[in-house]
């Protein structure tokens, strides 16, 4: 069995902490076993008698500003463009930019980005080319989101 040490606590799995040989953890961690994938979280250092603070973790809420600020992935936004109506209106607008050098950015950053973030300036100032408000944009955002 391998160990792995974080901030004062020593789990039995997490692949990117310090491995720790069977015991030989360090006198500051305080050994638990926790099947894998259980969450903990820690609420305090570990108290001097090594009976450590912890409790399991909760999920926060996430609501529609935290949602907002998600990044969407490509095929989340294609399906966002789609369901809007609007991917042809995009590509449009897109070839539609007199400046060489932004069209070309603009199309590359379209096709092949690996995110999508809602406050990004090229959606804010394509918006509008596409006939779409702020507010119809977050909409569709949440959509994305949660397909």
């Amino acid at each position: 069995m391998q160990l792995y040490c974080r901030d004062g606590l020593v789990f039995a799995s997490h692949e990117d902490w310090q491995v720790i040989p069977d015991g030989a953890y360090p006198a500051d961690c305080v050994r638990i076993i926790v099947p894998d994938g259980f969450p903990l979280e820690r609420v305090g250092p570990p108290p001097a008698d090594g009976n450590p603070d912890v409790r399991p973790y909760a999920q926060p809420e996430i609501n529609d500003a935290i949602r907002l600020a998600m990044p969407l992935e490509p095929w989340r936004f294609m399906a966002m463009l789609d369901i809007a109506g609007k991917r042809q209106a995009v590509d449009d607008a897109i070839g539609a930019m007199t400046d060489p050098v932004a069209r070309a950015v603009a199309r590359s950053r379209l096709n092949h980005s690996a995110r999508f973030l809602r406050n990004d300036p090229l959606i804010d100032a394509l918006s509008p080319l596409v006939g779409l408000t702020g507010a119809e944009i977050d909409g569709l955002w949440l959509q994305a989101v949660v397909l």
